[in-house]
């Protein structure tokens, strides 16, 4: 295929876009751990902390836990949760660590 024709092809393809749902927060990170992370909500700035191999948020003195959806990027593992102090949608995005 000529370069010309990939152009044509790639200009082709349908754009990408976000998935309907309601606007997400970004939290604010506090530590970062090659599966865990210390985070603050952006709206309230409740402290969570979670776990994307076992998908959960845990949250005050008694660690109440709460459910973490995780999908995969190619470079990152994008977060989102429910945050328990304001129940603003909040996602993170925990970068993957890389072979050096």
């Amino acid at each position: 295929m000529t370069f010309s024709g990939w152009l044509r092809r790639a200009g082709e393809r349908p754009a990408h876009e976000p998935p309907p749902g309601p606007a997400r927060v970004r939290a604010s990170a506090g530590a970062v751990g090659l599966l865990t992370a210390l985070l603050s909500c952006g709206t309230c700035h409740t402290p969570v902390r979670v776990d994307a191999a076992s998908k959960i948020v845990r949250h005050g003195p008694d660690r109440t836990t709460h459910p973490l959806r995780v999908a995969e990027d190619t470079r990152a593992w994008v977060l989102e949760w429910d945050c328990p102090g304001c129940d603003s949608p909040s996602t993170f995005t925990l970068p993957k660590v890389l072979p050096g």
